[in-house]
């Protein structure tokens, strides 16, 4: 009976452990969910960022074509 009531408790704490296992398992996986949001979020928040950046060189292309111009009017 006492190796019965030793076995018993051993599982307890077995078992005690294992909801601790996956507890500290989700939280791993969260954090791991989080990180990769965040990352998604920041991806495109740089792809935002190089779009807007390709607008502004194409903005300052076609200005200086037409300061080129304007200015090639004046000399003619």
């Amino acid at each position: 009976k006492v190796k019965g009531i030793a076995t018993v408790k051993e599982t307890k704490r077995t078992e005690c452990e294992e909801k601790a296992y996956w507890k500290a398992m989700e939280k791993s996986v969260e954090k791991l969910q989080q990180k990769y949001r965040q990352q998604r979020i920041e991806e495109a928040g740089l792809a935002a960022g190089k779009k807007e950046v390709a607008e502004v060189r194409e903005k300052k292309e076609t200005e200086t074509a037409d300061l080129t111009k304007a200015e090639w009017d004046d000399l003619v």
